[in-house]
């Protein structure tokens, strides 16, 4: 038995698909986003979980994941969202992908590879609207997407932006969603635009357009604000097993540099997971893991492999002993964003923090 596992509940993903396209509705097409190992839960076996559910486009940000998809024989369109180096066109063109591009440059690289391979590249052209990431700047749009056309290679499946705070401030949200509008006004209506996120989804139904990319809310975390507004469902538990207990006096030091310092006699119950495999080190004496239906606090530094908890006396917890740090464990839970409101972040890094060496374990 692996003595750490992450739990993937199908059934959630399908749930949360299910939800997604009941709010986009039928006309409009939906790309799963399963960037960074699909949020932590798996690339392939996500991939093929959106692909049963009628995803009409996988979005990736790294042309490596492209390549894993196709030679695993995924036959869907996909999109890679992050940018690439004019060295990777003839990858991005030789695996069919469509490439968000924000420069003349990049538009010039795939031209050229697709030339070489006498295809056309697949392009998506990316407007600045806020984000002050990736993409075009909005003023200078209309020149790129000229530039575009002008290319003999050069196919334009798509436009799209990027809101970088439409779980927060709705109202900048939707000025943004209008200057994409307005910036892309002249341009044939053949194109596919695109615009929501998750949060945008949820928020600001006139963002929609003809496609939305949900990310987060396709594994049962909400974007910050949205829990009432709709019913998504956790697929990912992380769980590990106690390893040993010990006995701890009153007054012992715990961990690294002395931290926690035992108050009464007590028993320690060790985990063999720590910081390396996902588990924060900002957890340190703050967070907490469920064995038996009870929490139980951790006690000192988090170490890069190893977990202490204070279990007090009588806790009846033994050597083998299921552990769980995010997820179910009788009438108990700990969710990703629980652990991340602890260490002020985001539910996103919290499962995308999972080491991919921890075995992912589909149910």
């Amino acid at each position: 038995m692996d003595l750490i596992r992450a739990e993937i509940d199908i059934s959630a993903l399908r749930h949360n698909f299910r939800q997604v396209r009941k709010l986009a509705g039928r006309e409009t097409l939906v790309c799963a986003v399963i960037k960074d190992n699909a949020y932590g839960h798996g690339l392939l076996p996500v991939a093929a979980v959106m692909a049963d559910e009628g995803a009409d486009f996988l979005a990736v940000a790294d042309l490596s994941d492209a390549g894993t998809l196709r030679n695993a024989g995924f036959k869907l369109p996909l999109i890679n969202l992050s940018g690439f180096l004019p060295t990777q066109a003839a990858d991005a063109v030789n695996l069919n992908v469509s490439q968000s591009v924000s420069s003349a440059e990049e538009l010039l690289a795939l031209d050229r590879a697709a030339k070489k391979q006498k295809k056309c590249a697949l392009v998506h052209i990316e407007v600045d609207c806020g984000m002050g990431r990736l993409g075009i700047p909005a003023p200078e749009f209309s020149a790129l997407f000229e530039k575009a056309k002008s290319l003999k290679h050069i196919f334009i499946e798509g436009i799209f932006t990027h809101f970088p705070s439409a779980d927060t401030d709705i109202a900048a949200t939707k000025k943004q969603a209008v200057l994409f509008s307005e910036s892309v006004r002249q341009c044939p209506a053949n194109i596919i635009y695109h615009s929501a996120n998750s949060a945008a989804l949820i928020n600001c139904p006139e963002t929609r357009m003809d496609m939305v990319r949900p990310g987060l809310m396709l594994y049962g975390l909400h974007p910050a604000g949205t829990e009432k507004k709709i019913k998504l469902k956790p697929a990912l538990s992380l769980k590990t097993s106690v390893i040993m207990i010990k006995k701890a006096k009153k007054g012992d030091r715990v961990s690294y540099n002395g931290t926690y310092r035992v108050k009464k006699d007590t028993e320690l119950a060790a985990l063999p997971i720590g910081y390396g495999d996902g588990f924060s080190r900002l957890l340190s004496n703050s967070g907490e893991v469920i064995i038996k239906g009870k929490r139980y606090p951790v006690a000192g530094r988090v170490c890069m492999d190893l977990t202490l908890l204070d279990l007090g006396t009588n806790s009846r917890v033994r050597p083998g002993d299921e552990a769980t740090l995010i997820g179910k464990n009788g009438r108990e839970s700990i969710t990703a964003s629980e652990i991340a409101s602890k260490y002020k972040t985001i539910p996103y890094e919290v499962v995308c923090g999972i080491n991919n060496g921890i075995k992912r374990i589909y149910f």
